[in-house]
């Protein structure tokens, strides 16, 4: 058995304070984890277990952590020159290597455990290490080698900071080391659950749209939609730093940075800002100046397709997918020549097929609203034939109207288009009342043109609760108006809603008063200013005629 301890008070202030200096105890398994994947290691198992003081009452005990990998592990010349003694490092001038700075096992001590224990073999050679503090060791030589290391931490607690350190540990390997070379697991032995695989590929939360590699590199970008998306920094894909991205020009991009020349800090709290960073900024801001646009342009293209010729939610994937290319696509149209050079992108969903803002401009007609709709229908059919493209529902909309400085309107809202119904197409007291209407119409004052039955109620309809409508002729667009009987004038066509209650209620009524319920009829469908003294004493006459 060797035993020491660090001599001089100074040197055991320097490891006190190189033990303080982690902000989170918890970082020790980045730390750990790190060594391991140094060290060759395929699987690293992380496990916790809770040991009871009491079995009867279980409230105080100590919570056991081990790490435990199956890489190259270390002789007794590694232990002593390199990770017993603080600022040296067997991967100096190693760039397969991910710590340079010799310190991170000295993290395991920042959870004040009552004792830290390591094993570990190479070469033939087996080691056990026990670490009563941090300011000293005992080192013993064991008959049988393992493969790898385990380093094992005992501390005391209650069992309800056990169940804390639990889900601290597993939130804190996730973080940290989701990325890393190698496969990770994490064991809660106390709870009984299976061991959970927290390994993750490397990649952007929501996918990415480019990956570029180079030697000892991998680049990952993609759109977000947010201003400040997130980015990361990765050593062999143990995470050095992840944070909101500060570069303007990167609004509406999240990217992460997979690099062997990346390092971390001393502190360990921030990517090292050296030459190897800014180069491999610089990659990252040319990739997003020359290749993220395309990238854009054949992915909003893809989803406009998809969205294209039918209903859409804001849950739909190709509605997400849009949205989240919405922050990017303004940061790149930012500015009248940028945007329109870029106008012919067929970006847009319509209810007919993918539109560029060209052709959106180009519909307007002078006029200056654009038309939306939830889904195809009667209205929409028709503007399309006119060559007036109607898009979705959507973001994409108001980006539209926004960039062309317009209006939005519903287009079934804006527009009615209800067709006439023959008259055997309805029952035979509509038929009746509608044959009244006309004749009362034409003895006191020919008014309309044309007085129907009409099918008020089609889909998306504006006016399905209306008694009637006015219109230059049925089938055909028509501007929705807000005063349906201020609109009218003569020679045009009046639709009767005969599924309204006030039509059903007429028409019963025509059965024994046909000349009161045509009265009362056309009462309601003239306009006030077509209800002169004369007009009224003539219809008046026609009425009381058929009541005879």
């Amino acid at each position: 058995m060797d035993s020491r301890s660090s001599g001089t008070t100074e040197a055991r202030t320097l490891i006190r304070d190189l033990v303080n200096q982690f902000s989170d105890p918890l970082c020790f398994y980045r730390e750990l984890v790190q060594n391991a994947v140094d060290g060759g290691a395929n699987r690293i198992d992380v496990s916790l277990e809770f040991v009871a003081d009491d079995a009867a009452q279980g409230a105080s005990g100590r919570a056991i952590i081990r790490v435990e990998d199956d890489g190259e592990g270390m002789d007794e010349r590694m232990i002593d020159e390199f990770l017993l003694v603080l600022f040296r490092s067997a991967k100096e001038g190693d760039l397969t290597k991910i710590g340079k700075f010799g310190i991170g096992f000295m993290s395991v001590f920042a959870l004040k455990p009552d004792r830290v224990t390591l094993w570990t073999s190479k070469s033939g050679e087996s080691w056990r290490l026990e670490f009563p503090d941090y300011s000293r060791y005992e080192k013993y030589r064991l008959d049988r080698p393992r493969d790898g290391t385990i380093v094992q931490l005992s501390v005391r607690m209650d069992s309800e900071a056990y169940r804390l350190l639990v889900d601290g540990s597993r939130a804190s390997v996730r973080a940290w080391c989701r990325h890393a070379d190698a496969r990770i697991h994490f064991l809660d032995k106390t709870s009984g659950a299976p061991a959970e695989a927290l390994s993750e590929p490397f990649d952007l939360a929501s996918g990415a749209s480019l990956r570029h590699r180079e030697e000892g590199t991998e680049i990952l970008l993609g759109f977000a939609d947010e201003p400040r998306p997130r980015c990361g920094y990765y050593n062999r894909g143990l995470t050095l730093l992840e944070c909101e991205t500060a570069e303007e020009s990167l609004r509406g991009l999240e990217f992460k940075i997979n690099s062997r020349w990346l390092e971390h800090t001393m502190t360990r709290d921030n990517v090292l800002q050296d030459g190897n960073y800014r180069k491999a900024m610089a990659v990252v801001l040319r990739l997003a100046r020359e290749e993220m646009p395309l990238r854009l342009r054949e992915e909003l293209e893809a989803a406009a397709a998809a969205l294209s010729g039918r209903e859409t939610t804001s849950s739909d994937p190709a509605a997400v997918e849009w949205t989240r290319r919405l922050t990017y696509l303004k940061t790149l149209f930012a500015g009248t020549v940028a945007l329109w050079r870029n106008s012919d992108w067929r970006i847009f969903p319509t209810l007919s097929g993918p539109a560029s803002l060209t052709d959106l401009k180009n519909s307007l007609r002078g006029g200056r609203t654009l038309l939306v709709d939830a889904a195809r229908g009667r209205v929409t059919a028709l503007l399309e034939k006119e060559g007036r493209p109607v898009l979705p529902s959507g973001p994409w909309a108001a980006a539209a109207a926004e960039w062309l400085e317009c209006a939005v309107a519903v287009a079934s809202d804006a527009f009615i288009a209800p067709e006439a119904i023959p008259d055997d197409g309805v029952s035979p007291e509509a038929r009746g009342l509608l044959e009244t209407l006309r004749a009362l119409d034409a003895r006191a004052a020919s008014w309309f043109d044309t007085i129907a039955a009409g099918d008020l109620g089609y889909a998306g309809s504006c006016v399905k609760n209306e008694l009637f409508v006015v219109l230059d002729r049925p089938g055909t667009l028509s501007p929705a108006p807000w005063d349906l009987r201020a609109a009218a004038a003569r020679g045009k066509a009046a639709l009767l809603n005969a599924a309204h209650p006030t039509a059903m209620r007429l028409s019963s009524l025509h059965a024994s008063r046909p000349g009161l319920a045509g009265y009362l009829g056309l009462k309601l469908l003239y306009p006030p200013s077509t209800l002169s003294e004369a007009v009224e004493q003539s219809l008046l006459k026609a009425a009381l005629g058929m009541e005879r």
